[in-house]
């Protein structure tokens, strides 16, 4: 049974390897003790890289009470306008990732053979960057013809996986080009939006990418700006973020996030 209007949220799963993974365990494990939602009540779900993986395995979906919007509200607010800084790192992010999908990185393995599950009626849509013209491909995987190389595509690390042939063109991670891509989402279309973003961090520290990453989300969520959609973004730290590979402890920490009130963004 589909979500019902009145009760849309957006769910937004970003890239982040294993130790993403590990984090978006613990912040689903926050959400549903705090709110009781659960990923399944997502009525809009995209996914990249890692995201993908677990979008994928989402379903089937189910309708999310008021109670659930109501409360995931109370963890959310409408995000800031993003600085003109922003947009041009964000921009400068993008045109890397473009660069890099015109070289084609080769790699070594079989993203195919990392797929182990796919959920048949995921509401999931993942993002795959097409090599050459570094443009983005976001399939809804229920109506796609092969949701695995759907999915092997969006998780297809430069150097370390072959890319993913579909429709005539090799696709590779859709972290290329965005490691949350977050403005796939119509802020119109939902009442709340929820970000799980691994490879974004707050604060001091942290890296390049994260930081590069949160400049690049604060962009994405504009239009949500602008609506006015209350959002809830899950960031690391950027302390957290440098020790990420400590994955047990990531995925704690993840559990932890919605012990105080949430970063607005």
């Amino acid at each position: 049974m589909a979500p019902g209007t009145g009760e849309r949220i957006g769910l937004v799963l970003g890239a982040g390897g294993p130790a993403g993974g590990a984090w978006t365990r613990g912040c689903f494990a926050a959400l549903e003790a705090t709110t009781g939602f659960r990923p399944t009540m997502a009525s809009t779900l995209i996914g990249t890289s890692i995201g993908a993986f677990v979008a994928g395995r989402t379903g089937p979906p189910e309708r999310a009470t008021p109670d659930v919007v109501d409360a995931l509200r109370t963890i959310a607010t409408p995000p800031t306008k993003p600085s003109g800084s922003d947009r041009v790192i964000a921009a400068g992010r993008l045109a890397i990732g473009r660069a890099i999908c015109a070289i084609k990185p080769p790699g070594r393995d079989d993203a195919l053979g990392w797929v182990q599950h796919i959920e048949p009626e995921t509401l999931a849509r993942v993002v795959s960057a097409r090599c050459r013209s570094g443009s983005r491909r976001a399939e809804l995987l229920a109506k796609s013809p092969d949701p695995t190389s759907e999915i092997a595509a969006s998780g297809a690390i430069p150097l370390g996986a072959k890319p993913v042939r579909m429709d005539g063109a090799d696709h590779i991670d859709g972290a290329v080009l965005s490691v949350t891509n977050a403005d796939l989402v119509d802020p119109g279309t939902v009442d709340v939006l929820i970000v799980i973003a691994p490879l974004v961090s707050t604060g001091p520290g942290g890296s390049l990418v994260s930081r590069s990453g949160r400049r690049q989300l604060r962009t994405e969520l504009a239009d949500a700006s602008r609506h006015g959609t209350p959002t809830a973004v899950f960031a690391p730290s950027g302390e957290e973020y440098i020790r990420r590979q400590e994955r047990e402890r990531h995925e704690e920490v993840g559990r932890s996030m919605l012990d105080a009130p949430l970063p607005r963004w």
